[in-house]
């Protein structure tokens, strides 16, 4: 089994502005040794990574080896890669698959306990749209303690699941999440469906598993999705340019 990234830059034709646009799955699983997986995709100096990019110049398609040599040896060093880039912004947006609180375990790369949350944020130097918008610190503990399951996901899979040990089991979590050296960011908490309809966005804010969360899983019929999709206006800046960028993960 192999994991994979992708990354696409954008260029902004009035303005010649670019940004980058990077997303990843990561594996799923509650138990310790799947979040281990999870930072061996991350970050895993001894795995073999093969990076190719693709450029177009003017006629087709070709391509080139990335600047520099860049030597890659995981998700993180990639995002990385291109955080640093000067003149461009970045939003990396993925399904982690990894609460912001998933319990800190030492991965054979670093000497420290860490997991997915902190990895990125210390791996890439972005930020997290979820403490920009002040739903959650820096530790990833909620910023409103009255309402402490800041969430993407409420479900509870059912009898016909291809994952019959997940059956019954009420997940209630924030797996999905965007990270981005743009300025600041704004969630946006509904999305209209039609007149009548609004589509809920992610995050919704609970204050326990049990009562109005059991109430409202998630797929329903205005929401056919069991993640609730992540809406955010994100300010991108240059040194010429200030723009905000409409930005919408599914």
């Amino acid at each position: 089994k192999s994991e994979a990234v992708l990354a696409l830059t954008l260029q902004h034709l009035k303005t010649d502005m670019t940004f980058n646009v990077i997303t990843t799955h990561l594996p799923s699983g509650d138990e310790p040794k799947k979040e281990l997986e999870r930072l061996a995709v991350l970050n895993n100096p001894s795995a073999r990574w093969t990076a190719r990019r693709i450029c177009f110049d003017d006629t087709s398609w070709k391509e080139v080896p990335y600047e520099n040599n860049a030597d890659f040896v995981g998700i993180t060093s990639y995002v990385k890669y291109f955080a640093q880039r000067k003149d461009t912004q970045t939003i990396f947006a993925l399904d982690a698959n990894s609460r912001p609180s998933f319990p800190p375990i030492k991965p054979a790369s670093s000497s420290s306990e860490t997991n997915v949350w902190g990895t990125i944020l210390r791996d890439t130097g972005l930020e997290s749209i979820w403490v920009q918008s002040s739903y959650l610190e820096i530790t990833g503990e909620p910023f409103n303690p009255k309402k402490p399951f800041v969430v993407s996901v409420n479900k509870m899979r059912g009898p016909s699941s291809n994952q019959p040990s997940k059956i019954g089991e009420h997940q209630l979590e924030l797996i999905d999440h965007v990270f981005t050296n743009g300025t600041k960011s704004k969630i946006v908490t509904s999305v209209a469906l039609n007149s009548k309809e609004l589509v809920p966005t992610a995050p919704l804010l609970y204050k326990s598993k049990e009562g109005e969360a059991e109430l409202n899983l998630y797929p329903s019929s205005n929401m056919p999705s069991d993640h609730l999709p992540v809406v955010v206006d994100i300010s991108l800046e240059t040194h010429t340019h200030v723009s905000l960028l409409h930005f919408t993960q599914l």
